[in-house]
């Protein structure tokens, strides 16, 4: 881990075996119980957590369970001082002005149905995914999927999860969704799909709309954390 950190240009980097006083149920849970933990701790800015996290992922696939967890905290203003002086020229931390506009990034896949009007797929900010809704368009084609509500709610769950494939995150890390169905009475079977996706039961509205786009019958946008690796 150390080397991933520092040849990612992230300084204060270090390492210490980790005995943690975290619930047994709650290791085994992730995958951790009974090994050898090691705790790796370093600095680095807000902009650049998700390059960081995405070299640590693919040198240490900590998108398996048991390979490891990562996650950011929030620096005080003493550590943020110690991070700007410490910090190579080439990786120091944003300017006041230059914060101010990479605190929300864009979130752009062609994987998922691209925009068709003035908005994007998904921000980040501040660390947390916002998506915009997803209809079950195909986004190969941009046609909508065929099919009945469950297929149209797989293809809705798809394209969620290649925004959320994107942003560096998984259906595991979202918060809270926001669903609309066309039919209220088409929520037993919307929710047979939903739950194969969302198997960490985020918080969750679901209402009935007069009409969706495009004359759809579901559609579903979702916040998600991006500051976890699992």
């Amino acid at each position: 881990m150390v080397e991933v950190l520092q040849k990612n240009g992230i300084p204060l980097c270090f390492e210490a075996r980790a005995k943690g006083t975290a619930p047994s149920e709650l290791l085994d849970a992730i995958g951790l119980g009974g090994t050898t933990r090691v705790l790796t701790a370093g600095l680095l800015p807000r902009a650049n957590v998700p390059a960081v996290f995405g070299a640590i992922n693919k040198a240490l696939s900590y998108h398996k369970r048991g390979a490891g967890i990562a996650v950011t905290l929030p620096l005080t203003g003493v550590q943020n001082s110690i991070l700007q002086l410490t910090a190579p020229a080439d990786c120091a931390g944003p300017t006041a002005e230059k914060e101010e506009h990479t605190m929300n990034k864009v979130i752009s896949t062609d994987k998922a149905p691209g925009a068709i009007g003035p908005y994007s797929q998904a921000i980040v900010a501040n660390d947390i995914l916002y998506t915009s809704g997803q209809i079950p368009i195909i986004p190969e084609t941009g046609e909508l999927v065929d099919g009945d509500i469950k297929a149209q709610a797989e293809q809705v769950c798809k394209n969620l999860g290649e925004i959320l494939k994107e942003a560096h995150a998984s259906f595991d890390s979202v918060i809270k969704t926001t669903c609309f169905l066309a039919d209220m009475n088409d929520f037993a079977a919307f929710n047979e799909v939903y739950a194969k996706y969302f198997v960490s039961k985020p918080a969750r509205s679901c209402v009935a709309v007069k009409t969706l786009p495009k004359n759809v019958l579901c559609e579903v946008e979702l916040i998600a954390s991006v500051g976890l690796i699992r």
